[in-house]
């Protein structure tokens, strides 16, 4: 697809350099290839009218050996999209997703700016991840073409952090606690070898369901 891309904005001089590929098919029935792209500037009506030049150009590339059908829809900026990228993004980051709830932070829009609120302070975003937080934000909104959201951390006593990290830690622990499931092991029946006081088995699990035709093997103490 980067080659059709290619193509279509060398023969145009770069016209439609704001379009972008979505999804495509071939109908085989009809020899029809279906091609959909967004656009994510303003002037939408006026690039919808050059759905006609756009198809010419594809066809020309296939060497006019099948029919082509485009679709061009204005894909707009979605503030909830974009809160849920932030939050992906600082998933990802260990040193952040465990102290902090990451469902803490918050996109807030005044007038025509927005901010992006996170619940730590710049102890803990400073130097590589402030940088790679900020050319995420400014990557993002420039397919957009909206501003970048203002960074607002919030003030975080030391104090503060290590109730945090006690919480988490004990939090963790009390996820991670399995206890001993004694299953009654019913209708033996033995293959080879010996059988003695064999009545139940202790797994390292929680909450097993009861499972039918279990095969035992090795030795059980």
């Amino acid at each position: 697809m980067e080659e059709l891309l290619s193509f279509i904005n060398k023969k145009t001089n770069n016209k439609f350099k704001d379009l972008l590929f979505f999804a495509g098919e071939y109908d085989c029935q009809n020899k029809i290839l279906n091609l959909s792209f967004n656009y994510l500037k303003e002037d939408y009506e006026t690039m919808k009218q050059n759905t006609k030049e756009i198809e010419n150009l594809i066809n020309q590339f296939f060497l006019n050996k099948l029919s082509t059908n485009v679709k061009i829809k204005h894909l707009l900026f979605d503030e909830e999209l974009l809160l849920t990228q932030i939050k992906n993004f600082f998933y990802n980051k260990p040193q952040i997703n465990f102290a902090f709830n990451i469902t803490d932070i918050a996109l807030n829009k005044t007038d025509d700016c927005y901010r992006v609120v996170l619940p730590f302070g710049e102890a803990f975003f400073g130097g590589k991840l402030k940088n790679e937080f900020e050319k995420f934000l400014s990557n993002y909104c420039a397919k957009y073409n909206v501003n970048v959201p203002e960074i607002i951390c919030k003030k975080t006593q030391m104090q503060d952090v290590e109730k945090v990290l006690e919480d988490r830690v004990n939090a963790i622990n009390e996820e991670i606690v399995l206890e001993d499931e004694k299953i009654k092991i019913e209708e033996i029946n033995n293959i080879f070898g010996e059988i003695s006081n064999l009545n139940e088995v202790v797994l390292a699990t929680d909450k097993l369901e009861i499972v039918k035709n279990i095969a035992v093997c090795g030795t059980i103490s």
